[in-house]
């Protein structure tokens, strides 16, 4: 490029300058700057935040949540299923003598080899209310999935008392009596060949009811429980059959809980389920 162009790209740069105008005034090149420069990557970036302490109810919401964490992977264990069918009698004097808590948890495992018939989640959870449930219910619910899984407070200071007496009773506890589902046949309407009428076929639920220890993982004894619906006076009007069967589901899932006590009866005179309210029923 000759002296033209220079002199042409001098007068360009000189005459932007001038337009520029006084802003150009503020403008410095090195040295310090003024206090209220702010670089232009800088703009959007938002205040520094202030590092403020934990309210009592977040550091109790964090320990709160860290316990049911905790009680959630204890019961989550992983227990060998019956290798027979055989009754066994619990041994009740070594457990009085070393002042075992006689309280179960009791819980619930598809263990059927053939598991093509879906096995209800209404009727698992009739048969064996959560107990952890209602420590959750006390936390607040998010909308956002991400949330419910990365940040939980409770809602009152006075929850994070209540549920860590509770946590602390259901830890002390070393059995679990584990209801390890067999066979599941649903209440099915029906009819036999050459009948009139239509009728409906009782559901069965058949189950071995195992005692282990959690502290080594251990059976202690165990019982089998089986149970079908009674279906006598189940309508059979095509308006109500889909009320009917799943009011036969809970039926099942409430005579298995009521035999499951009676035959828990038979191989222990020490050891008892937990008992839950009526409302707690998540049917």
């Amino acid at each position: 490029m000759g002296r033209t162009g220079h002199a042409l790209r001098g007068g360009v740069l000189g005459a932007s300058l001038l337009a520029l105008g006084p802003a150009c005034e503020n403008l410095q090149f090195g040295g310090d700057q003024p206090s209220s420069y702010r670089p232009l990557s800088h703009a959007g970036s938002p205040a520094p935040r202030t590092t403020t302490e934990d309210s009592p109810l977040e550091r109790a919401s964090r320990t709160v949540a860290f316990e049911l964490k905790v009680a959630e992977q204890r019961l989550a264990r992983d227990l060998p299923q019956p290798r027979s069918l055989t009754p066994r009698v619990c041994p009740d004097d070594a457990l009085r003598q070393a002042g075992e808590p006689s309280t179960l948890h009791l819980l619930v495992r598809d263990t059927r080899y053939d598991r093509r018939q879906l096995l209800p989640l209404g009727i698992t959870r009739r048969m064996a209310p959560d107990e952890l449930e209602p420590i959750r219910k006390r936390f607040e619910q998010p909308d956002d999935e991400l949330a419910l899984h990365l940040y939980r407070r409770l809602r009152r200071y006075e929850d994070a008392t209540a549920s860590q007496q509770e946590l602390a009773d259901l830890a002390a506890r070393p059995f679990v009596a584990v209801a390890h589902v067999l066979g599941y046949i649903e209440p099915r309407l029906t009819r036999k060949p050459g009948a009139r009428r239509r009728h409906w076929r009782p559901g069965v639920l058949d189950t071995m009811l195992v005692v282990y220890d959690l502290r080594d993982g251990q059976s202690l004894c165990q019982v089998r429980t089986t149970v079908r619906n009674d279906t006598s006076d189940a309508p059979i009007l095509i308006r109500l059959r889909s009320d009917t069967r799943d009011r036969l589901k809970l039926q099942l899932a409430d005579r298995w809980r009521e035999m499951a006590v009676r035959q828990l009866g038979q191989i222990t005179s020490y050891l008892q389920l937990s008992t839950l309210p009526n409302d707690s029923l998540d049917g």
